[in-house]
């Protein structure tokens, strides 16, 4: 790139923040995450703290507001300053959460995108001493024990809930649904033979696959995963079960353009460093930035597929 051209783009977005009337940031900034503190979503958002305080002269401060699958830190961001100083680390849940929830008080339309940082996929887990040895051996099984089998999820209509009941709608098989408040519970009871199976994003079961507590059979993703070249995927095996999760930085609409930019710019500078993809991909996850176009279009998609999902296996939850 033309160091003087971006010098100047530079130069214009700091004039463009100037003459909003104040200097972005004024003070530290907040940002709000809707998952418990020590979970995998948090662990993303302590990776972007420093360095991105850092860029921006001012701490970075996280506030843990965890419920009803993020959407209340979602309101609490809706409801603050629309003027950047107040941060929502998004997930895939922004886009589940007004079609899932009556009571959501806020649509896509609210919420406006400044970057991705990582994308990841789920894998079926199985208990280490399951009787199925694959995901073909798992439906037999499932046939022989119609309505018996377990499978967690974290929620009415998570993500878990809307692939196992296509799978079982595909494989023509009947199990139950039990909700878990995270990855990390629900794993625990498959690790402990009590949940027969969990969709788990990938980070959080690597160990314990690696350890033999639980066997991985099959992933969301659309071609084998580096960290799991062994585990085969679902659309190789004949089910198109291909759905994503993703962590990202959001904002509320109507946060002025130039503190877009601003943040954009500094957040894919963090995910390009060495240090942030290494930590990422070692977790499983992919290390992705995003325009703030592209990040919103990620959004609006996501949850028209999510709102056919929905329809087709009635699933909204009357919350």
């Amino acid at each position: 790139m033309n160091p003087f051209r971006s010098g100047f783009a530079a130069a214009a977005v700091l004039l463009q923040t100037v003459t909003m009337g104040h200097a972005f940031p004024e003070n530290p900034v907040r940002l709000i995450v809707g998952w418990p503190a020590g979970g995998p979503v948090d662990a993303v958002a302590r990776l972007v703290q420093g360095e991105l305080g850092q860029r921006l002269g001012v701490s970075v401060v996280i506030e843990n507001k965890p419920g009803v699958s993020g959407m209340l830190a979602t309101e609490m961001v809706m409801s603050q300053p629309r003027d950047g100083q107040t941060l929502l680390l998004c997930t895939h849940y922004e886009s589940m959460n007004p079609v899932m929830y009556r009571t959501a008080k806020y649509n896509i339309e609210d919420i406006a995108g400044i970057s991705l940082l990582a994308r990841y996929y789920l894998v079926l887990a199985l208990p280490g001493n399951s009787p199925a040895r694959n995901l073909q051996e798992l439906i037999v099984q499932a046939k022989q024990n119609a309505g018996k089998l377990t499978y967690g999820t974290t929620g009415p209509g998570s993500t878990q809930e809307m692939l196992m009941r296509q799978l079982a709608d595909l494989s023509g098989t009947s199990m139950q649904a039990v909700p878990y408040r995270g990855a990390a519970p629900a794993l625990t009871e498959v690790m402990a033979g009590r949940l027969d199976m969990f969709l788990s994003p990938t980070g959080p079961a690597m160990p314990q696959a690696v350890a033999n507590q639980i066997k991985l059979i099959a992933t969301t993703s659309t071609s084998r995963l580096k960290v799991a070249p062994n585990v085969p995927t679902f659309v190789e095996l004949g089910y198109p079960l291909k759905l994503f999760g993703w962590i990202g930085i959001c904002a509320a609409k109507g946060t002025p353009e130039p503190v877009v930019e601003r943040l954009n710019r500094d957040l894919q500078a963090i995910v390009e460093t060495p240090e942030f993809r290494a930590r990422i991909e070692a977790t499983g996850q992919i290390a992705e930035s995003s325009s703030p176009t592209a990040l919103q279009s990620t959004l609006s998609g996501m949850s028209q597929e999510i709102s056919q999902l929905v329809q087709k296996y009635s699933i909204r939850s009357e919350q």
